[in-house]
């Protein structure tokens, strides 16, 4: 799945981009502007988004020379669009809600690399760090535990999950490579105990 463009991922073409471009910006916009954002020529925005008015869920406003186009927000599929809009905040939640029903509880889950830059395409996997308790990291606690959390997301991200496991008490030293710069920069703390450490 394509967590950084979901709509255009489901609704491919010049439809699913003007309709990402009204909905993820979240205002009003003309046909030129809409069509900068989409990545369409403007004739061919006016095409589109004249058909999405006559199918309800865009409303057109004329102000000479321009025509001014939002979305209909009491429609039920642009409801459903800005959920599918706000798709990588919802899978961190679950990321968050799946960690509290582990068996064991990991001290923090980070999100890295291209899905936490918004940078991500349809073969990218979601790429996340676990933190295991002080001592749980080798058990078959753990494992299982990380197993089952892995499996879920997955599903209920339709995306594959790459995992990282470290101990909470690892050595700070080892913090000075590459990924360890990359993840301070980058990294989304999805989750995270009271009182944890990295």
């Amino acid at each position: 799945m394509d967590l950084s463009r979901p709509i255009q991922a489901l609704i491919p073409g010049a439809q699913g981009q003007l309709l990402s471009a009204l909905v993820c910006a979240g205002r009003e916009m003309n046909t030129k502007t809409a069509a900068e954002i989409a990545g369409v020529s403007a004739p061919h925005a006016s095409r589109v988004l004249a058909d999405l008015v006559a199918l309800g869920i865009v409303r057109r406003r004329d102000f000479p020379p321009v025509a001014l186009y939002s979305l209909v927000e009491e429609a039920a599929v642009i409801q459903m669009l800005r959920r599918l809009c706000n798709l990588r905040g919802e899978i961190f939640e679950e990321m968050a809600l799946a960690a509290l029903e582990m068996p064991v509880v990991p001290v923090e889950i980070i999100v890295f690399g291209s899905v936490a830059r918004g940078e991500s395409h349809a073969e990218s996997d979601i790429d996340v760090l676990l933190v295991a308790p002080t001592g749980m990291l080798d058990t078959d606690s753990w494992m299982s535990s990380v197993g089952a959390w892995t499996e879920r997301v997955s599903r209920f991200a339709a995306s594959p999950v790459e995992v990282i496991e470290v101990a909470q008490d690892h050595d700070r030293r080892d913090q000075q490579g590459t990924f360890w710069r990359d993840l301070k920069r980058d990294g989304i703390v999805v989750f995270s105990r009271v009182g944890a450490t990295r």
